[in-house]
């Protein structure tokens, strides 16, 4: 035991006092920039950890965040993610990362392990349903900081970052019809998802402003490549096939893309197509797709620096819901008929 370095060694090492040393590596005010980095280098090179648990029982913090993802099989989330940490890392914010693979009980386990940690704030893309807001409930009302990102849970009071998916839904509707297509399908999410009910009725309020006299089609692909594969084949196995197809995300413009390779067609000679998200790999397959951008970098680090204000903010404003817009881009999955 006598040989775990503590504070008075790197204060003697840096030639400062202990409690200089306790404001530099707990990130409080009144220490400079260059000493600051003195002293950290110093507790790395004498192999001092912060104990985070002890330090929590004096400041009621354990500088500890809990991120739970949807679906971290999808690059959009991963992506977020990497956001995120952009802004938490320099602040010395540990991160838990929970995966709950639409499944409310996985979402229930996690939530429930982020409590026992007592994490200082929940960044969260809920599964959505009861589970989901029984659950962040329970979060508000433990008095744990929560932002949503990507989806919300209506009715509950706190911080959100989502895009408008209506619009998007809207620019892609339009661009099509200018195209001269009616026949349009859209290969939805489930009903249980924020994101994929607002999407699914973005294309349906568009398809009734653009195209009143016909019927809209949606299959629904559950954000599942494999599902979004088996709906994709029933739209183009009817003898009344569509002209464009318009998915709900980037799983889903997989799987449609199998389908579409597995029946033979071409895209956009047999098929036009437009995606939701705008991966590295949207630009580079043949043809180029045309998609509905969302800015994920300023999804994650707007979620997380609404975080951060409730701990850098005495008394921060009412909750937030800020609505970002998406861009639709323009490339060669569409053809003109």
């Amino acid at each position: 035991m006598d040989n775990i370095p503590k504070l008075k060694d790197i204060a003697k090492q840096v030639g400062v006092s202990i409690a200089t040393v306790s404001r530099a590596l707990n990130n409080k005010p009144g220490v400079g920039p260059e000493l600051r980095k003195k002293i950290l280098r110093a507790a790395e090179k004498t192999g001092y950890t912060v104990n985070i648990l002890a330090r929590g029982m004096k400041t009621r913090t354990t500088a500890t965040i809990g991120i739970l993802l949807s679906d971290i099989s999808n690059p959009f989330f991963a992506a977020v993610v990497s956001s995120m940490e952009k802004v938490l890392y320099p602040r010395h914010y540990n991160l838990i990362l929970c995966n709950t693979n639409e499944n409310p009980e996985k979402e229930k386990r996690y939530v429930n392990l982020l409590f026992s940690k007592h994490v200082d704030g929940i960044l969260i893309s809920p599964v959505g349903g009861r589970s989901s807001e029984s659950l962040c409930r329970e979060a508000v009302r433990r008095q744990r900081k929560i932002v949503f990102f990507d989806r919300v849970i209506k009715g509950i009071e706190a911080d959100a970052v989502v895009i408008d998916n209506r619009v998007g839904m809207y620019e892609a509707i339009r661009y099509l019809v200018n195209q001269g297509h009616k026949k349009i399908a859209c290969v939805a999410g489930n009903n249980n998802i924020y994101t994929s009910t607002e999407r699914e009725s973005g294309y349906r309020e568009s398809m009734k402003h653009f195209l009143p006299d016909v019927q809209p089609v949606v299959a629904y692909g559950n954000y599942r490549e494999k599902d979004s594969y088996t709906a994709t084949l029933n739209l183009l196995s009817n003898s009344d096939r569509p002209t464009a197809i318009l998915t709900a995300n980037n799983l889903t413009s997989i799987g449609a893309i199998r389908a579409i390779k597995a029946l033979g067609m071409r895209i956009p000679e047999d098929i036009s197509f437009i995606g939701f998200d705008d991966l590295a790999w949207a630009s580079i397959y043949s043809p180029p797709l045309t998609v509905i951008s969302q800015p994920v970098d300023i999804i994650g680090i707007t979620a997380a620096s609404l975080l951060l204000r409730h701990f850098e903010e005495p008394t921060p404003e009412k909750p937030q819901k800020v609505l970002l817009k998406p861009e639709l881009i323009i490339r060669n999955s569409v053809q003109k008929i």
